[in-house]
């Protein structure tokens, strides 16, 4: 496997940069080494390349931090029964936006153990992961199948990726991750190409009953990070996206009673005990609808847990490609 990785790196290197100077990067003794050889990176045992290695008390370190610590938490709260159930739900609305549009370069940001690039395998031709926890991505690529991907370690608001290089860049739950908004969504324009389109799905708390229950939440559980963590709200995103290129498209709030019920793991201790009870997976379901109906309600718009979203990137005149 390790083989197959430096293969995949060897064909996607002409999309990487050096996050400080911007130059190109050319693999030597299994290192990227930036144009000028001022900068170099080493390529971790899994083949991914290192780009991030402050040792600072940034938000983005601190994140780094974090989530190397709980990484196996995290993996094992995705293959719960009850989880997978309602995750499939999720996918299925998020995965309509662009159906069966094919992309050549495909790029999941924040994408821990490598959701997003699973979900859309016969969406592109090539995909890239990028996450700033080594300890994700080597789950990531323990569980990749295809030589048509390749992992990076690197920071979201300074991604190391050449400019216009991206057709479709996807984020599964990582904005709010991320509390510089505007340096991030600057670097989705900056990498996506001329008709790129950026998808998301993320928490919302528009609706201040999840804002209020969320804050108890944040402050109880060891799985989240009150300091660094801000879920989305419709109004700010949207003058965000738009201050930095992007205009928004769609934004569809979806999740209700059943997902607070089944997709807290990392939170509500009694979770876990529905891996056990026998056809969770059709009382899950049944919840999936419940929410369904909720949410579509005209007075419920917008008030669900989670938003499903899209963005184009603008032409020069303010209209999306």
């Amino acid at each position: 496997m390790h083989n197959q990785g430096m293969t995949t790196l060897k064909k996607n290197i002409n999309l990487l940069r050096c996050p400080k100077t911007n130059q190109s990067l050319k693999l030597i003794d299994n290192k990227l080494i930036s144009s000028d050889k001022k900068n170099m990176y080493e390529i971790e045992k899994s083949r991914i390349p290192i780009f991030f290695e402050d040792k600072s008390f940034s938000n983005t370190s601190i994140q780094k931090d974090h989530y190397n610590t709980i990484y196996k938490t995290y993996v094992e709260n995705l293959a719960y029964p009850h989880t997978i159930e309602y995750t499939n739900y999720l996918d299925e609305k998020f995965i309509n936006l662009i159906k069966e549009e094919k992309f050549n370069v495909f790029l999941e940001l924040c994408c821990g153990s490598g959701e997003g690039i699973k979900l859309f395998d016969k969406n592109y031709k090539y995909a890239l992961g990028i996450d700033i926890s080594i300890n994700m991505l080597n789950e990531a690529y323990l569980s990749k199948s295809s030589s048509k991907v390749q992992f990076v370690q690197g920071d979201a608001i300074n991604l190391p990726l050449k400019d216009s290089t991206i057709d479709c860049l996807v984020m599964l739950g990582g904005i709010h991750h991320i509390p510089n908004r505007n340096k991030l969504f600057k670097e989705v324009n900056r990498v996506l190409k001329s008709d790129g389109v950026f998808l998301w799905r993320d928490p919302v708390d528009d609706f201040i009953i999840w804002r209020l229950i969320r804050k108890i939440i944040y402050k109880i559980s060891p799985a989240l990070d009150e300091k660094t963590e801000e879920p989305l709200r419709f109004s700010i995103t949207k003058t965000q996206l738009s201050q930095n290129g992007l205009e928004l498209q769609k934004w569809n709030t979806v999740g209700f009673f059943g997902f607070c019920l089944f997709m807290n793991s990392d939170v509500l201790l009694f979770n876990k005990v529905f891996r056990k009870i026998p056809k969770i997976r059709s009382i899950v379901k049944g919840f999936t609808k419940v929410d369904e109906f909720i949410t579509n309600l005209s007075f419920m718009k917008n008030r669900g847990l989670i938003v499903i979203g899209m963005a184009k990137k603008r032409d020069q005149k303010g209209k999306p490609l």
